[in-house]
């Protein structure tokens, strides 16, 4: 019996050990981050960095129809080959300087880089409405369409910095390559010339040149 009652009292004087130890212990969790904190950083990285959509869709290659308003393309891109509806509110343009080019110019054979709606038929090709033709090989030296979602302000006084429609490039405007940037919009559609861009997501870049397109009916 004093065996027993030996044994249970070291049993319980050891818990006890324990418990005051672990008491001891500091509080490693970590601290929870303030609510308006958190709504902050949110709201800064959402207008900096938001999430890419897909509002333009786009495909490099060849003209392997031409009939009247319509087109298909063959080549790279959302789709390898699409059908695209040429109407009054599509842009053709020379991708070397933003001339704008007649319907009659989209022939057969031709190279091109077509922009177009993500609204689409099932059909195949498929076939949707064209926001922009531009006209030429695809190299580095093509310019490309570009529609703005959102004008920022640029560290630079002299230029604006333009977020486009699919959220996934900022570019760089000064008034270098465009004399009118301080009028560039919401909403409008310009030609941008650029080589270089980042990694990050949005990608960011400084355009070498810069055509304002004229707002279509």
């Amino acid at each position: 019996m004093k065996i027993a009652k030996k044994l249970l009292l070291g049993a319980s004087c050891a818990m006890l050990l324990a418990n005051t130890a672990f008491a001891a212990l500091p509080d490693t969790q970590p601290s929870a981050v303030p609510e308006a904190r958190q709504t902050q950083e949110q709201e800064t990285i959402g207008i900096i960095t938001p999430a890419p959509v897909q509002n333009v869709l786009v495909t490099t290659g060849k003209i392997v129809s031409a009939e009247g308003e319509k087109i298909t393309v063959k080549g790279e891109g959302n789709q390898p080959v699409v059908s695209v509806l040429v109407g009054d509110n599509t842009y053709i343009v020379d991708g070397k300087d933003g001339d704008s080019k007649k319907l009659k110019n989209l022939k057969k054979g031709k190279e091109v880089t077509v922009y177009y709606s993500p609204v689409m038929t099932r059909s195949n090709p498929p076939q949707t409405q064209a926001f922009a033709i531009v006209m030429g090989k695809n190299t580095p030296k093509l310019g490309k369409f570009f529609q703005v979602a959102e004008v920022l302000p640029a560290e630079n006084a002299d230029a604006v910095r333009l977020l486009n429609s699919n959220h996934d490039v900022i570019a760089t405007v000064s008034k270098e390559v465009c004399k009118d940037y301080r009028s560039i919009k919401e909403g409008d559609s310009l030609m941008l010339w650029y080589e270089v861009m980042t990694m990050s997501l949005p990608g960011q870049t400084n355009a070498e040149k810069a055509v304002i397109l004229p707002e279509l009916e």
